[in-house]
């Protein structure tokens, strides 16, 4: 039986290579060498509901869906793009795949002069910013240096949820003695592998890392021993972190959710530095960019509009038209009432794999087979190591597709590169630090309301919608702050904000930290969209956004 050899562009930092047969049973390619190989139960989900499922082509006429062709949509989308070239277009290309070739939407779109390209990202820009800034360039170590440390230290790294092959390697880390801290605000899924968690709170990992520092290198010239207690860390706690720093190799493994804060550059300084001065550096891990070792499409984006600058644009009706490519901003962007209205006003067209909340807006939408039926190119943005796909698993019309045809249409040049001609680089590039004087920068908070924190979770991903609305539709609170406000488990309970409101049902949980509320992330419950409430404001890198330092008054609905 034929085996192709294939690998996931979801966005996962694993970028998982496996093998597919004609029968399509998927087969893990171990690259990260952990001891029981197994494919991401979410893979075959993937592929039933890109592949297989229901959803079609369409174009909206007279107010209904008219279901066309993949050609005769692609036309007209091209027509109706052409009709609106003198139109403010806000284009959106999204996370559903991170392969290379997605890139060719942007040689497209960059043809039109009032086309707006969006700078910045929900994800991981402000801690790649503070590792450009610290070391000169973004490389991650090779994984296999975890192998010679003594401690690995988990600081907010929920990688049972993001990346569970990661988490699947740790398991084996363990097993041959290594010790695991776990520390985050949340008692995640991960922190049960942990051999102890440490509970911290929100956007203070920057002021740990001062702290320990202050105490081991400074002598206190930092002043952090007020500052140290803004932390919530426990004294015994805090004393044993210094223990490693002082005695062991410590690995550091940091996690994008702590670089969502308004201060979330400044923290990941503060961990860099930590590990550099105390000859660490070779054991700290972020991430890289997924592209980085291959040469990528240089798009003229001639006009461009910072990330969490959306809503204020969308709030003045500036856009006439959207174009979104693997992207569900109805979902999973902050303020996504705003979106909703505009949406609702305005010409909308959509490519992606299925039906989302945001197709429900589109005038035009492109069905396409996604990565199942796409050669491409993409890294792994934790684990060293890149993939190439060079045969599709399904015939069926890809995002190439849709960038040739609207192309051909429009009469627009582009220069497609075979697959064959996509080449790995070796990046050579080695960290430098640079040592200056870094600001310690405290937390936001906002008195009298609590801060919404949005967790990942395993059974979907940051761009995707649950498959399972049943599975974790609760709003989960301290018992301590749910007693001070009389909910009770199963109360229904209003979350509201300057945004609009969520009512959810309540979970009294010793998993949250005191001061704040867990919903997982990018959810529709009910009703109710859950980013509605989330605002949209710059982190410390201008380049994304500080969507953890959100905050909502929380009361029982009578």
């Amino acid at each position: 039986m034929k085996r192709k050899n294939y690998f996931c562009s979801k966005d996962c930092p694993d970028c998982c290579p496996f093998e597919v047969d004609d029968k399509f049973n998927f087969k893990y390619v171990n690259k990260v060498n952990i001891p029981t190989p197994f494919v991401c139960k979410k893979l075959k989900g993937f592929y039933e509901r890109e592949v297989l499922s229901d959803d079609y082509s369409y174009v909206v006429e007279e107010g209904k869906r008219v279901r066309k062709s993949f050609d005769e949509v692609c036309k007209e989308v091209a027509n109706f793009l052409l009709e609106s070239r003198n139109k403010n277009i806000l284009y959106l290309r999204g996370s559903g795949s991170l392969g290379l070739f997605m890139g060719y939407y942007d040689l497209l779109f960059a043809n039109f002069e009032n086309l707006y390209f969006v700078e910045g990202s929900l994800c991981d820009e402000t801690g790649l910013t503070a590792h450009e800034e610290d070391f000169g360039c973004v490389v991650n170590p090779p994984h296999e240096n975890l192998r010679e440390v003594d401690t690995i230290l988990l600081l907010g790294k929920n990688c049972k949820a993001v990346s569970p092959h990661l988490y699947a390697y740790l398991k084996e880390l363990k097993r041959d003695g290594k010790e695991i801290i776990y520390v985050d605000p949340i008692y995640t899924e991960t922190a049960k592998i942990a051999d102890r968690y440490i509970r911290i709170n929100p956007a203070s990992d920057g002021i740990l890392a001062a702290s320990i520092l202050d105490n081991l290198k400074y002598n206190g010239s930092l002043n952090t021993n007020n500052l140290f207690t803004y932390c919530g860390v426990s004294k015994s706690d805090f004393e044993y972190l210094l223990s490693l720093f002082r005695e062991k190799k410590v690995g550091i493994i940091t996690g994008f959710g702590l670089q969502r804060y308004l201060n979330g550059k400044n923290i990941v300084n503060w961990i860099n530095r930590l590990a550099v001065e105390t000859d660490n550096e070779r054991y700290l891990y972020f991430g890289r960019p997924s592209k980085i070792n291959f040469e990528k499409q240089k798009a003229d984006k001639k006009k461009k509009i910072k990330i969490y600058e959306i809503p204020n644009y969308l709030k003045k009706g500036f856009f006439d038209v959207f174009v979104i490519v693997a992207a569900n901003p109805i979902i999973t962007y902050p303020e996504s009432g705003v979106w909703q209205q505009e949406l609702s006003n305005k010409k909308v067209v959509v490519v992606d794999t299925n039906f989302t909340e945001t197709t429900k807006y589109a005038d035009y939408f492109v069905k396409v087979g996604g990565m199942f039926a796409q050669p491409d190119a993409m890294g792994s943005y934790f684990f060293n190591f890149d993939n190439i796909r060079k045969e599709k698993v399904i015939d069926l019309p890809n995002d190439l597709d849709v960038v040739k045809n609207v192309a051909e249409y429009l009469e627009i040049s582009i220069d497609f590169k075979e697959i064959d001609e996509v080449m790995i680089k070796e990046n050579t590039d080695e960290r430098d630090y640079k040592k200056r004087e870094i600001p310690i920068i405290c937390p936001y908070n906002e008195k009298g309301r609590f801060r919404l924190l949005t967790m990942s979770n395993y059974h979907y991903l940051n761009s995707q919608l649950s498959e399972n609305y049943e599975y974790g539709k609760f709003v989960y609170i301290n018992p301590t702050d749910a007693d001070s406000l009389k909910i009770s488990d199963g109360d229904t309970v209003i979350l509201k904000n300057e945004y609009g409101y969520v009512e959810v049902r309540a979970k009294k949980d010793n998993r949250v930290c005191n001061g704040a509320v867990m919903i997982y992330k990018n959810r529709k419950i009910g009703n109710f969209i859950v980013n509605t409430l989330t605002k949209s404001i710059p982190t410390d890198s201008d380049n994304g956004v500080a969507i953890y330092d959100t905050f909502v008054e929380v009361c029982k609905k009578l």
